[in-house]
């Protein structure tokens, strides 16, 4: 059997995967999560080709070739909400040129049942969790002339999946990049599936954890070391969760000797003092969390309960095991103000962190906001949370003072010469400070593309 795993032509900064899409903010591109983990529960005896036509800046007519030369049985697509115009004509040619073949899509827009049903006929099935696939089964299936089957849509449970390694050589491409990276050769490792908490701004909220065991995760990262990675990204929404399985991951990453430099996102209620150490003693060097909004308050309407004190001990705590701290930052949730973003602002500066992400709200599939957005007869979508797609107004704000504000919040934060000094002193050799340089012209570059607003005032 052989499967072609395919991300279509699109924009060159574009990530596609069943739980969120966006555009970089700077010049990083993630490994493909969905694709990675597929293939970690595709039979072994089946053969995997994968082409990421947006990375590789190839046209459409190119992707259609290089498919023809796979001769693939079963094809899986990633579409996204971002490019689903030329995404969706792309899945039509695939269809239409091979009629014998099984299409399976994933991608967030799937999430609503308009777009399931709008590829009906086209695709044989979605997948939403790629480790909860069966993947057999599905490639089997009839699909109803009106339905598609669905593998993986359902209610929060969490559940562990016995897996194999996933075969990286097929992602071995340095185009990919992560923004903390030291190493332009990494790996993104996933031990996990969907994220625990429930922020219900995130689309993260409404998913499950499927975690892998600890036994299948060392193992994987044994082969990356045979194969002579020096960094991996863990790729989690949240890494550390169940905490016993994560705490047998990061021991065994000591006892294993492995001696990578990693990165990850990291919720601060899993963080505490000795998993911090764990992290730091095997060679975790950057974690990113949710900060998201200088009103407490605010944040504990949407499910989220995190005391600043807590967020400041954690990254005191980092610091202290010489661990940078990346904080993401949310600009324009339905009850800010031009005053209460500007405070937010303000608490990234005096955080200390050592990035700033900072994301314009938007009503991206799966969150609150997006509930509230369709409740009003609205069905837009394309939003993107670096406001380089489409931008929605908010009650008290206007699209292009979002945009203007999220501008303003780069500027202060990035364009600080203290900063500058301070990250060109901490490259520890001339690979990781070009990368650095690389980013950070990204961000700068982006600070005077386009912005797109769209005045639909929805709320």
């Amino acid at each position: 059997m052989k499967l072609c795993l395919v991300n279509p032509p699109g924009p060159r900064y574009l990530y596609r995967n069943s739980v969120c899409t966006f555009i970089s903010k700077a010049r990083y591109v993630w490994k493909p999560k969905d694709f990675i983990l597929l293939t970690s529960v595709t039979p072994a005896d089946w053969e995997i080709a994968f082409l990421d036509a947006s990375i590789d800046r190839l046209s459409a007519v190119d992707a259609l070739a290089w498919l023809q030369r796979e001769r693939p049985d079963v094809v899986a697509m990633q579409l996204s909400s971002i490019a689903w115009d030329t995404d969706f004509a792309f899945l039509s040619s695939v269809r239409e040129s091979f009629k014998g073949s099984r299409i399976i899509v994933l991608g967030e827009v799937f999430q609503e049942e308009r777009f399931r049903r709008m590829v009906a006929g086209i695709a044989d099935g979605v997948i939403y969790d790629p480790l909860r696939v069966d993947l057999v089964r599905l490639v089997g299936d009839t699909p109803h002339p009106f339905d598609v089957p669905v593998s993986g849509l359902h209610k929060k449970d969490n559940r562990q999946f016995a897996t194999h390694v996933p075969r990286h050589e097929l992602f071995d491409n340095t185009k990919y990049r992560w923004p903390f990276v030291k190493h332009f050769r990494f790996a993104s490792v996933y031990t996990q599936y969907g994220c625990p908490f429930a922020c219900s701004y995130c689309p993260e909220s409404a998913t499950s954890v499927s975690y892998r065991n600890a036994r299948d995760v060392l193992a994987e990262m044994a082969s990356l070391k045979t194969a002579g990675y020096k960094e991996i990204h863990i790729g989690d929404a949240s890494f550390g969760y169940p905490k016993d399985n994560a705490v047998k991951i990061l021991e065994g990453m000591v006892s294993g000797g492995f001696g990578f430099v990693w990165s990850s996102y990291i919720h601060p209620a899993l963080g505490d003092s000795k998993t911090i150490e764990l992290i730091a003693k095997s060679g975790g060097h950057t974690l990113v969390i949710g900060i998201d909004s200088a009103d407490g308050a605010l944040l504990a309407k949407y499910g989220r309960n995190l005391p600043q004190g807590k967020i400041r001990d954690f990254v005191k705590m980092c610091h202290d095991q010489g661990i940078d701290v990346c904080g993401d930052f949310i600009i324009g949730f339905k009850e800010d103000t031009e005053e209460s973003c500007l405070r937010t602002i303000d608490l990234a500066i005096d955080m200390d962190v050592d990035y700033a992400s900072f994301n314009i709200a938007t009503p991206m599939l799966g969150t609150m906001l997006r509930e509230e957005y369709r409740e009003r007869g609205l069905t837009a979508i394309g939003f993107d949370t670096a406001g380089l797609n489409e931008v929605a107004d908010m009650p008290n704000m206007r699209a292009k003072d979002l945009v203007r504000l999220r501008n303003h919040a780069v500027k202060r934060f990035y364009l600080r010469p203290s900063y500058f000094w301070k990250h060109a002193m901490k490259c520890r050799n001339f690979e990781e400070f070009l990368i650095k340089a690389d980013e950070g012209m990204g961000i700068i570059v982006n600070l005077f593309r386009r912005k797109s607003t769209r005045y639909d005032n929805f709320i």
